[in-house]
């Protein structure tokens, strides 16, 4: 049986750590700029994603379990973000380049 030693449980420790900061700041962020946006008087279009503080969180935990899925089931993320994105009624272009985009993402990352 191979097992992991402290150095390595501490290094996936840590970036899951600054994956979790990376994740917190970007929800803040976009949060602030939809304040801005809404205080502005900005008209949104039907399928713009309005960063409320749930649609935040829902989003969070859709993109983690997609990515584990992603992952530990070996298919490609489009094949989990797209059909989601589509039910979370966002246009069909956009969902496939998103879909794309995360596919490069995984794909540099792997």
């Amino acid at each position: 049986m191979i097992t992991c030693s402290g150095g390595w449980m501490g290094l996936i420790i840590v970036q899951l750590l600054i994956q979790l900061a990376i994740g917190i700041w970007a929800i803040f962020y976009m949060r602030k700029s939809y304040a801005r946006k809404v205080e502005s008087g900005y008209r949104f279009h039907e399928s713009d994603t309005q960063f409320t503080l749930k649609n935040s969180i829902n989003l969070s935990v859709i993109t983690f379990i997609g990515g584990f899925l992603s992952a530990f089931l070996g298919v490609g993320g489009a094949t989990v973000y797209n059909p989601l994105l589509i039910a979370l009624n966002k246009h069909p272009q956009v969902a496939n380049a998103t879909g794309m985009y995360i596919v490069l993402v995984n794909s540099i990352i792997t």
